[in-house]
């Protein structure tokens, strides 16, 4: 199956799911049953492409359905099985040799391992795309990885390195005009601050206490 096809046949995640600002504003589900029924459709997907003879041309359709399973594990809350997947897409990306796919796939793998409560292998995956992400071919994604390293470190606590974070990728994202992605940020570094100041106040009132 070519990938087109094959994006054309299973359903978009974004449908099952939503941002939600008590979670740190992760995705998190909106129909369980949807996603499940997605995964079970991948799933057989997967099952056929991996008994074809082997095929160069098919590292990128098993790298979308593996990461396509990642995300939708992650999205039900079960971070072991989208590590799992995701770190198949991971291999494959590498084999496939394309830094702008490695950076796409790492930020998905670090996601997993973040709702897995796995920071430090999760900042490791957003520190990679960073890396990657500094030369001008794929400077484009370099505020992405700014981006979710700010929310791994605003749900570990570390609030000014996160509001860094946030500050650099918005810069970024407001010389991009793309307003979807200016939104994003800044409702991520308006709950930072938030968090931040609340952190502040609890301190204030233990001193007086």
């Amino acid at each position: 199956m070519h990938l087109y096809g094959l994006k054309e046949t299973l359903p978009n995640l974004s449908l099952f799911t939503r941002f939600d600002p008590d979670r740190y504003y992760r995705e998190v589900a909106t129909d369980q049953a949807g996603l499940e029924s997605a995964i079970r459709i991948a799933k057989k997907l997967l099952y056929n492409i991996e008994r074809q003879p082997y095929d160069e041309g098919n590292q990128k359709v098993l790298l979308f359905i593996n990461s396509y399973l990642g995300n939708a594990y992650r999205v039900l809350d079960q971070p072991e099985p989208a590590i799992e997947y995701l770190t198949v897409a991971e291999k494959l990306a590498r084999q496939i040799g394309n830094p702008a796919i490695l950076s796409r796939t790492l930020i998905r793998l670090g996601e997993a391992y973040k709702y897995g409560s796995q920071y430090d292998k999760a900042l490791e995956c957003f520190q990679e795309v960073k890396d990657l992400t500094q030369c001008d071919e794929l400077y484009f994604y370099y505020d992405f990885a700014l981006q979710h390293i700010g929310k791994c470190l605003m749900e570990l606590g570390r609030y000014d390195e996160a509001l860094e974070h946030f500050h650099k990728a918005l810069a970024l994202r407001k010389q991009k005009e793309k307003e979807e992605l200016i939104k994003s940020t800044e409702v991520a570094l308006k709950l930072a601050q938030q968090l931040k100041d609340q952190e502040g106040c609890l301190g204030f009132d233990d001193e007086e206490g």
